[in-house]
């Protein structure tokens, strides 16, 4: 319940439905479900009524259907996954309230120009580690550390997001491995570690 608290202390719902999120919240974390991302989605939902200034007593069709509209900037994937759990909010609210309106499920139009990764050369990765060493002040841990936050992405190929969030204690010298703590879906999982990578960190 002290992870809940935290959510609501951060997320500062203020529409109309701020009562109604935070319910829905509660009942997803008691269920055993981590609803932090959804509930983040959420947040969106609820400064859109706050902006648009909605007053309604319930969600309304017009409501989800101006919200929806507010997402065409997105891409398909986001629209999707800021409209659903808008549809299972209204859902919830629908039991107790049943002339709220419950949306349908946003069918999703992939876009027609799929980006094309770039991938990095070797000579591009020297040139970008060589760049990253020339920073200024020279004598401060700035160039040190660029050059191995580049070097951790380029030999691991672990998420910008996770490399960031990584601390001393995640480097395990001994195993020459990295602990990444809370990654993709929640998950903990163990990275084994270039010779040089490692090297360069136990410096």
């Amino acid at each position: 319940m002290a992870a809940v608290g935290e959510i609501m202390k951060t997320l500062a719902f203020q529409s109309f439905l701020a009562k109604h999120m935070h319910h829905f919240i509660n009942l997803k974390r008691l269920s055993g479900i981590d609803y932090r991302d959804q509930a983040k989605l959420l947040w969106y939902f609820d400064q859109f009524l706050v902006n648009e200034n909605i007053q309604e007593p319930v969600v309304t069709r017009e409501i989800t259907d101006r919200y929806q509209q507010s997402l065409g900037n997105l891409a398909p994937r986001y629209q999707y996954n800021r409209f659903c759990v808008v549809k299972l909010l209204c859902e919830h609210i629908a039991q107790s309230y049943p002339l709220c309106y419950v949306p349908d499920h946003l069918r999703i139009v992939e876009a027609c120009d799929v980006h094309c990764p770039y991938i990095f050369t070797e000579a591009d990765i020297r040139a970008l580690l060589s760049a990253a060493s020339a920073l200024q002040p020279q004598k401060s841990l700035l160039p040190q550390t660029y050059q191995m936050l580049f070097g951790i992405l380029y030999t691991t190929g672990i998420r910008i997001g996770e490399a960031l969030a990584l601390n001393l204690k995640d480097f395990h010298i001994e195993q020459k491995m990295l602990c990444v703590v809370a990654g993709k879906f929640r998950k903990d999982r163990w990275i084994p570690l270039h010779p040089s990578t490692s090297q360069a960190l136990e410096r």
